[in-house]
């Protein structure tokens, strides 16, 4: 299972969406009450996030359902992206950086390694049906 390294990439991206559940922006579009925890957009989305490629990486005997898990993480993390944009140029005003504008970084670490995951998972998906038609 993690032998694979698409299965490594995945690891690193749950990784990512976990610390960026935690740094993300919380004061900024507030969903939900959860008992007394606020959560934003931020945070909701990540938790999707980390929850899809979880899924994907234990399902690594059915590739073709990895694959499809894993363009909906990709799909979720275009979302991510486009949110943290938008507080980027519209909600926050001031020029100071803090460690939550830091975390934009990781936004495209995690983007990158999708793709990468993606990428590979492709790969074994078309070595498996190469061997296929040989036998």
């Amino acid at each position: 299972m993690l032998q694979r390294i698409q299965s490594f990439f995945l690891v690193l991206y749950i990784i990512i969406s976990i610390i960026n559940y935690f740094y993300s922006p919380n004061n900024v579009l507030i969903l939900i009450e959860f008992f007394e925890e606020k959560l934003s957009i931020f945070q909701i989305s990540s938790f999707l996030g980390f929850l899809i490629t979880t899924i994907a990486f234990f399902s690594f005997k059915d590739r073709n359902k990895q694959f499809v898990l894993v363009k909906i993480a990709i799909a979720f993390h275009f979302f991510q992206i486009l949110m943290v944009f938008y507080y980027l140029l519209n909600i926050k005003n001031d020029f100071i950086l803090n460690i939550q504008d830091l975390i934009v970084v990781l936004y495209f670490m995690g983007i990158a390694l999708l793709i990468l995951a993606l990428k590979y998972i492709k790969k074994d998906i078309d070595l498996i049906e190469s061997t296929n038609r040989i036998r």
